[in-house]
């Protein structure tokens, strides 16, 4: 994982100096499509595309430069190689006062069309016709649309398979551009070659954001708010993502959507290869980040996700509100047999999830993966979407910190702690790993994971697997004041009966509570957490303290100079006789004190 980080970051800096050679290239010539514009246009349409077509004509390479100001036009604008079209941020839109799909378009037809490359749209707006009404996050049907831009900007290209007679896009790279109040995607960037590089846009009230079947893409530092969709979706056939730094917020569906999809006709599974940290979701309706459809060699890392909503405000479900989703392909189907390509290779660590309302982290279909070091918080709802279904306290489907269902193997969960603060204990189960006769979850580890508050222990939700593959080690962590800790094993979070104690002034002791009874006892099978097992009692401890075996005891150790037995001031011990010793106070020699006649 740490070489594809390197790997990533190495990518990163590699795009920069391709993208900033072109940018000084661009720079060379540039023209003000102001200069385009004749006495008599009723709008820019023709001004823009004529400025486009002269530095096709004229130069290898150029800039289209646009005033501060609001430009109207009534039909697509086609681009073409080596262009980069540069406003002023926040000043410069883009609007119609007709429908238009996509404002600015590639000439990907395959009869009369042409390749592009190298294009940047830099510090342009885009106006829609969608009225910014309601609670969010809301769905697209609740929204009034009027006439105007669908999509911001559009390439479509020959790497996507249903789309392989299109002509080429290479490399494109759309930054510091606003998106608001469109009626579809505000990028809808399909099967683009080389690099797509998105970073630096605000995007609110439009849809999502969208890429599918792009060689490379890197998505960072964005601002994306009230989709009626996702977030940002960096989706099927994608080869290598990153996607950092993004800002995602009061999206309809899911913050980030690193999956493939499932409808007839557009089949594909997830992207291969990414990395998706240090980004910001709050109240998205159905998922924080959606891991669907099989993707593979990827890092999930260093995100907060605050609030996932039950569904939308205007279309709630019970089962949507999950802070990371993880399944396999098709993400459609819930059965072992279905499944056609697993979840692999895959590192979610040190991420927070808050009030996710229905579950922190789910895994199904997965094959070789980590989840570690990561926090939940608060997660899950007292009830249903009607208000008035409670959630039961033996629920696995709800309310729960980690979950893998379905069918998992060699998955490494540990180091995560969850966390309820709330009175009502939502979680349930801290985590939950699912064997019965439709789900398999086995060669799995489950280690070191921390539960405070919830309705029932860490190891409560935990079902070994037929084979007994997988490894249970989780300890209940309980943290009272600044000079003393123990550590329990099964029991209730909420009652601490028994504890492996260490304070700061004494040496570590094992700890019950009064009015407790401690007892040893043997397991009749050799996993001792067996549902057949009987246990016999080799000896036990009263409340009062007395200490009693229904095996015998054994000492081994009979020295006179360490004895063994210790009654009030009197000491026992054997000495080298084998004669049977006592003595007031402690012994100088062997044979001191007095002996035993016993025959």
């Amino acid at each position: 994982m740490e070489d594809l980080i390197k790997g990533e970051l190495d990518w990163h800096n590699k795009v920069n100096e391709n993208f900033h050679e072109v940018d000084s290239q661009m720079a060379d010539i540039a023209i003000n499509v102001e200069s385009f514009f004749i006495v008599g246009m009723t709008d820019y349409t023709t001004a823009i595309q004529n400025a486009i077509n002269y530095i096709k004509n004229n130069a290898q390479y150029g800039t289209i430069l646009f005033s501060g100001k609001t430009y109207s036009i009534s039909a697509q604008i086609i681009y073409y190689s080596n262009i980069k079209f540069k406003g002023k941020f926040g000043k410069t839109f883009i609007k119609s006062n007709t429908d238009l799909d996509s404002a600015f378009v590639n000439p990907f037809d395959p009869t009369d069309g042409e390749d592009v490359e190298n294009i940047i749209f830099k510090d342009i707006g885009f106006l829609g016709g969608v009225s910014e009404d309601g609670t969010f996050p809301r769905i697209r049907s609740s929204r009034t649309v009027l006439a105007g831009i669908h999509k911001g900007i559009l390439a479509q290209s020959s790497l996507d398979p249903y789309h392989s007679d299109y002509k080429k896009v290479t490399n494109i790279k759309i930054e510091s551009c606003i998106f608001l109040n469109l009626a579809d995607l505000p990028l809808y960037l399909d099967g683009v070659y080389g690099e797509t590089v998105v970073q630096f846009n605000k995007s609110s009230n439009n849809a999502d954001i969208g890429t599918l079947y792009c060689e490379s893409v890197r998505c960072i530092h964005n601002n994306v708010e009230k989709s009626s969709d996702n977030g940002i979706s960096l989706s099927r056939g994608c080869l290598k993502v990153v996607c950092i730094g993004n800002k995602v917020k009061d999206c309809a569906y899911d913050g980030i959507w690193l999956s493939g999809y499932t409808s007839e006709g557009q089949e594909g599974i997830a992207p291969n290869t990414f990395v998706c940290t240090d980004n910001e979701i709050k109240n998205c309706g159905y998922t924080g980040i959606s891991l669907n459809d099989a993707p593979a060699n990827g890092i999930v890392a260093n995100n907060i996700i605050d609030t996932i909503t039950l569904g939308t405000y205007d279309n709630p479900q019970d089962y949507k509100g999950t802070g990371i989703k993880v399944s396999s392909y098709p993400s459609n189907v819930y059965t072992i047999a279905s499944i056609t390509n697993y979840t692999q290779n895959l590192n979610i660590h040190d991420n927070i999830i808050k009030n996710a309302k229905r579950g922190g982290i789910e895994t199904r279909g997965c094959n070789t993966a980590k989840i570690h070091d990561n926090i939940m918080i608060d997660i899950g709802t007292e009830y249903m979407v009607d208000g008035a279904t409670a959630i039961p306290n033996d629920s696995r489907d709800y309310n729960f910190g980690i979950r893998l269902y379905i069918s998992n193997s060699n998955i490494d969960v540990h180091d995560n702690k969850i966390i309820d603060t709330t009175a009502q204990q939502l979680i349930k189960y801290p985590l939950l790993c699912e064997n019965d006769a439709s789900n398999v979850t086995n060669y799995c580890k489950f280690k070191n994971n921390e539960a405070y508050g919830c309705k029932n222990s860490i190891n409560d939700g935990l079902i070994q697997d037929d084979g007994k593959t997988n490894q249970m080690e989780n300890d209940i962590q309980v943290f009272q004041d600044g000079n003393k800790s123990s550590t329990i094993s099964a029991d209730a979070p909420t009652y601490k009966r028994m504890g492996l104690m260490k304070r700061s002034d004494k040496s570590p002791s094992l700890v019950i509570g009064s009015n407790t009874s401690f007892a040893i006892e043997k397991s009749s099978t050799a996993n001792i957490d067996d549902a057949g097992a009987t246990y016999d009692t080799i000896c036990y401890a009263t409340p009062s303290g007395k200490i009693y075996s229904t095996g015998g005891l054994v000492v081994s150790n009979s020295n006179w100079d360490n004895p063994p037995i210790q009654i009030g001031a009197y000491y026992l011990w054997i000495d080298s006789a084998e004669k049977l010793r006592i003595k007031n106070g402690l012994p100088t020699s062997d044979t001191d004190g007095n002996y035993f006649n016993i025959t």
